[in-house]
């Protein structure tokens, strides 16, 4: 059966007129990779891999869907389709996606077919040739040349590079670049990002621009970025424009090729999710040598996540040298203050990390993961959660149930038992009691060696002790200071 009889056949099985622009789809192309993945279409079957038998499927997992929806594409419980409830659009049609297992809405994903496929082909016209372009740069690199037996040279900043990043093994990103000194930053000769399917839109963008932003202060100096007519005819790439949009950054012209240093260091800051207010912090300490964009390597490269960050700036006294890797051991006294801080954020990340995996255990199979929030108050880190919990690291007889109305609040004093006096836990508890921000349960975390000799009753604050001894944090915050000499910061 040729084309133009199985196009018929699908409307009269399907009980709905096409489009014309599906019908032309379907007849010079029957089927099609379109964004690296299926638009169905030809042969007709009742399988799952043409637009029958999707559509089949789709009405037998949702009876309750209107009519007039053709599945062009299946996705784990996703489907897309033609919407062909207006009958006065026969030209075009709209896109929805339909969610197979809940009786939600079709969501509207995209207002033309015909547009969808020529946005496709553009994109993958611009793929090919960015790929054809980056395996010149490969080949041209040093890096082509090195041989794993005999050695060689890779390559260094001012010399052609190629980097990509990935999500599960998928490439979401990838570009070609090299350090200019001219430009005061990096050239950058290829951008290419595309987004994982069970993802968020715009990520592959984001870990794009997060690699390449760290590299750009890797390479030392300022962090212009400066993109050849290779990518989107010399102008700073949409996926870019885009993802600084939603972080409130607007670049200052955007037919103009480059972002400028002040762009690039805000947008690396707001990537790395380090609040606004921080920065007036870390500007007191741009003296000492830590800048906000080094601040932001930091949170890149997973030295200390943002919150921990944050709460290290607002509290330890000689952040700079934390952050940095410059504390030594032979250094006793500043090498122990400089332990005990990390120690004291490093300890809530445990403790928010044995919250969420007691709420895990407790999900049932349909149940999505528990959601969660951290932020820093001075002293104080508060946590929220979405669903209840009991606290842990004490005699569960006694830890209160949390609900998510309540947020926990934690002043964190992990110490050695050595120099610790009844006089510090009495400062401690005042400190609490004289917290009156929001509604919550106030606790004190101290680590497992600060022995009380006298029992302690407070019916306002909890008691928190680390299940286990302070060396495994020490060994931890040891291996970050080490971690932070190696690159630079």
């Amino acid at each position: 059966m040729d084309k133009t009889n199985q196009v018929e056949l699908l409307e009269e099985l399907l009980k709905v007129p096409l489009p014309d622009s599906y019908k032309d789809f379907l007849l010079n192309r029957g089927h099609a990779l379109i964004n690296g993945l299926p638009v169905l279409g030809l042969p007709l079957s009742p399988k799952p891999s043409s637009a029958w038998g999707a559509t089949e499927l789709i009405y037998t997992a949702r009876p309750d869907l209107p009519e007039g929806l053709v599945a062009i594409r299946l996705l784990d419980h996703r489907a897309l389709c033609l919407d062909l409830r207006n009958k006065e659009l026969t030209r075009d049609a709209p896109l929805v996606e339909v969610d197979l297992d809940s009786e939600v809405e079709p969501v509207n994903v995209h207002e033309s077919f015909q547009r969808y496929i020529q946005e496709g082909e553009r994109i993958k016209s611009h793929i090919n040739k960015s790929l054809k372009h980056l395996k010149s740069r490969i080949k041209s690199s040093s890096i082509s040349q090195f041989d794993h037996v005999k050695g060689g040279g890779f390559p260094r900043a001012h010399h052609w590079r190629t980097l990509r990043s990935c999500v599960h093994d998928q490439v979401v990103g990838l570009t070609a670049l090299r350090y200019k000194p001219e430009v005061s930053g990096l050239l950058i000769d290829v951008f290419l990002s595309s987004d994982h399917p069970d993802y968020e839109e715009g990520h592959g963008a984001r870990a794009l621009a997060l690699l390449i932003l760290a590299d750009a202060y890797k390479c030392g100096g300022r962090m212009n970025l400066v993109f050849t007519k290779n990518v989107q005819g010399g102008k700073i790439p949409d996926e870019l424009v885009k993802l600084a949009l939603e972080y409130g950054i607007t670049f200052e012209s955007t037919s103009q090729d480059r972002v400028t240093h002040r762009e690039a260091v805000e947008l690396f800051a707001a990537l790395v999710d380090l609040p606004q207010e921080i920065r007036e912090v870390v500007n007191r300490h741009e003296g000492n040598g830590l800048t906000l964009e080094g601040l932001s390597f930091v949170v890149a490269s997973g030295l200390w996540s943002a919150e921990e960050a944050t709460w290290l700036l607002q509290n330890c006294p000689r952040v700079e040298k934390l952050f940095m890797g410059f504390d030594l051991p032979e250094n006793r006294i500043h090498y122990l203050e400089t332990l005990s801080y990390g120690r004291a954020a490093l300890a809530v990340t445990r403790l928010l990390q044995r919250i969420i995996n007691i709420q895990q255990k407790m999900l049932r199979e349909d149940e999505v993961e528990p959601g969660f929030q951290m932020v820093t108050e001075g002293e104080f880190f508060l946590l929220s959660f979405d669903r209840e919990y009991r606290l842990p690291w004490m005699d569960q007889q006694k830890a209160p149930l949390i609900s998510p109305e309540k947020k926990l609040l934690i002043l964190p004093r992990p110490r050695w038992n050595n120099g610790f006096v009844l006089q510090d836990l009495q400062a401690d508890l005042g400190k609490l009691e004289r917290y009156s921000g929001y509604a919550c349960i106030k606790t004190l975390l101290y680590s497992s060696e600060v022995k009380f000799e006298t029992p302690v009753q407070d019916n306002d604050a909890y008691m928190l002790q680390i299940p286990f001894p302070c060396r495994e944090l020490d060994e931890e915050v040891g291996t970050r200071i080490q971690r932070a000499r190696m690159v630079r910061i």
